[in-house]
């Protein structure tokens, strides 16, 4: 999920950039299985690894969130339910955590 995403790379941000299995899994013809709640998820795009990665991240900080209830849920299920994106996350290269890798600094400043 996103907070792979921060972490180096799994998840939303992986998929965009070097996560490996989470690139190739969207690029690759993950256009497969759509989860439920809604038509399946077309081939995903970079805006959909983005897309994912902050609502995911919205989910992990704030899961009462009403804003990801309907059609945000819905989005995440289709896009966790892509073929090559499931096997991903099920990998052991898959990083949930953390979210923010060990060379954020709060405040923007070194210390």
């Amino acid at each position: 999920g996103g907070g792979g995403g921060g972490g180096g790379g799994g998840g939303g941000g992986g998929g965009g950039g070097g996560g490996g299995g989470g690139g190739g899994g969207g690029g690759g013809g993950g256009g497969g299985g759509g989860g439920g709640g809604g038509p399946p998820l077309p081939q995903p795009t970079f805006v959909d690894f983005l897309a994912y990665d902050v609502v995911d991240q919205f989910r992990m900080f704030v899961p009462d969130c009403p804003e990801l209830k309907g059609n945000l849920a819905q989005f995440l299920q289709r896009f966790e339910a892509l073929d090559k994106i499931s096997a991903y996350m099920r990998s052991g290269r898959f990083m949930k955590a953390p979210i923010f890798w060990r060379t954020a600094k709060w405040s923007n400043t070194k210390e």
